[in-house]
């Protein structure tokens, strides 16, 4: 590894600018996104190498975050940390969370607060396969679009994994359709929406299905190169306490 690797509090302090561009740059991109009342709830840290994922998960620990969950998803460790202290960024846009339960993790109006880092290996490579090669730096924000009417975390844990992420899938099809045509009422541009993770689109389940708009334009000093947006029903530490539920349950 090298000795010119940025430490973690190097990419924290860089968060919040890197925040700052992706949240101008959705602004500009695509005004009709409701994006002012969706909260961040949590941005993802690339990494190059296992042993740099191994350095930043001790230097998490060392710094306090709680480590939620670290699962292996399509043959690579995904570690999902929540920080003492939240990434803080200002938005003059922000309208508050609208999430159920008079939730106010995320920040008053004009200050969003994020709090989840999730942090994924690098997948491994295939020979004859051109995997993407993601630089070392933040690279995706993920946002909430549950309204404030939406079920609660325990109801949904009750109601069980298989109707929650039907749920999930029949909320975020809601959405793009009424964001597509929003869009066209507007005459804002078309949205681009990435669909393969939309659960029955990519063949999977689950409560975390999302859809991605992609900026490979958002390469700028700082960014750790072109960066992602993606949109998603429920807050990743919501989707956590859910999936750990549901575990528990069948164990």
């Amino acid at each position: 590894m090298s000795a010119d690797l940025p430490t973690l509090a190097h990419h924290l302090a860089q968060a919040p600018a890197f925040l700052d561009r992706l949240l101008q740059t959705l602004y500009a991109a695509h005004p009709s996104l409701p994006t002012s009342t969706c909260p961040c709830d949590h941005i993802c840290l690339r990494v190059e190498t296992l042993a740099e994922y191994a350095l930043r998960k001790q230097e998490l620990e060392q710094l306090g975050a709680a480590l939620l969950t670290e699962t292996t998803i399509a043959g690579r460790p995904i570690a999902t940390f929540r920080l003492q202290e939240p990434v803080r960024v200002h938005d003059a846009r922000w309208q508050g969370s609208a999430l159920p339960d008079g939730d106010l993790r995320f920040g008053p109006k004009w200050e969003r607060h994020v709090y989840v880092v999730e942090l994924p290996a690098p997948k491994a490579r295939v020979p004859g396969k051109g995997l993407p090669v993601y630089s070392s730096g933040w690279e995706h924000a993920e946002f909430a679009v549950a309204a404030s009417d939406s079920p609660t975390v325990s109801d949904l844990i009750a109601s069980g994994e298989a109707a929650a992420s039907e749920q999930a899938w029949e909320a975020m099809n809601v959405f793009m359709t009424e964001q597509e045509r929003t869009a066209r009422g507007s005459g804002a541009v078309e949205i681009p929406w990435d669909k393969r993770g939309m659960g029955r689109v990519a063949g999977k389940t689950g409560v975390n299905v999302d859809l991605r708009l992609d900026f490979p334009e958002g390469k700028e000093a700082g960014s750790g190169g072109p960066f992602s947006v993606k949109y998603h029903w429920r807050p990743l530490e919501d989707v956590i306490t859910m999936e750990e539920a549901w575990k528990a349950k069948r164990s």
